[in-house]
């Protein structure tokens, strides 16, 4: 397998906010996992890396606001914010079929899903040579908020250092995207949209509803550069 896969994967997830990674030899903060990757490509970018030995845990911990409800001074219940610290995991799995098949068999996803068995609950990444069978993408569809599923050509580039992708300015929330429309009286559904299977949807693994603001240059007078922001949907 190509190393440039094994560098985008990891640019992904760095995107994404995770830090620290985990495989059989430790665990080791991401960016140094990126620069061990990048060394090797430079000293030997003709190298081809063994799948199964790709597969690692990533982390990233989180802040989540809730609410608790408390006794005021006067003996009343009311209700104030508190913030916690949570651990995200996803595990990303180097998929291969020893039998060289056309499609990714499901009994393989199958094998595969049982990494989601553990008790953190993480996400899963699977990265595979080749395309799911129907039932695996009937399986996938099932459950396609913990499964992302990739092509290594997919992952050959990384799509936000391309020079026609739009800058991304913010990733909205669920719960900012509801709240930015009703604050602003606009219909999510009225707004133009982001498809989730489009490359920089895929990326940064965005969910349906979710508003992501984007800028983009207009056009160049002198040395000035003229940009514009807009707003996408995810459907």
């Amino acid at each position: 397998m190509s190393l440039r896969v094994k560098i985008t994967q990891i640019e992904m997830l760095e995107k994404r906010g995770f830090t620290h990674m985990q495989n059989s030899s430790g665990t080791y903060p991401i960016s140094d996992e990126l620069n061990y990757y990048i060394g090797m490509r430079k000293s030997n970018p003709n190298s081809i890396l063994v799948r199964d030995s790709l597969n690692a845990y990533y982390y990233r911990t989180d802040k989540e606001t809730f609410d608790e409800e408390v006794l005021s001074e006067t003996g009343e219940k009311v209700k104030i914010k508190r913030t916690k610290e949570v651990t995200k995991t996803v595990i990303v799995a180097y998929a291969f079929d020893p039998d060289k098949k056309k499609q990714f068999p499901y009994e393989r996803l199958k094998e595969i899903v049982k990494l989601l068995d553990g008790a953190n609950q993480p996400d899963l990444i699977i990265i595979s040579e080749v395309n799911l069978s129907p039932d695996g993408r009937n399986k996938i569809a099932d459950i396609k908020a913990r499964i992302q599923f990739f092509l290594d050509e997919e992952l050959l580039t990384n799509v936000i250092k391309h020079k026609l992708q739009p800058n991304i300015i913010q990733i909205m929330s669920l719960k900012e995207s509801m709240e930015y429309c009703d604050n602003n009286g606009i219909k999510s559904k009225s707004l133009p949209f982001l498809l989730r299977e489009k490359p920089i949807a895929k990326f940064f693994n965005l969910k349906e509803g979710q508003l992501v603001v984007f800028e983009r240059l207009v056009s160049t007078t002198g040395n000035i550069a003229r940009k514009s922001t807009y707003i996408r949907r995810v459907a």
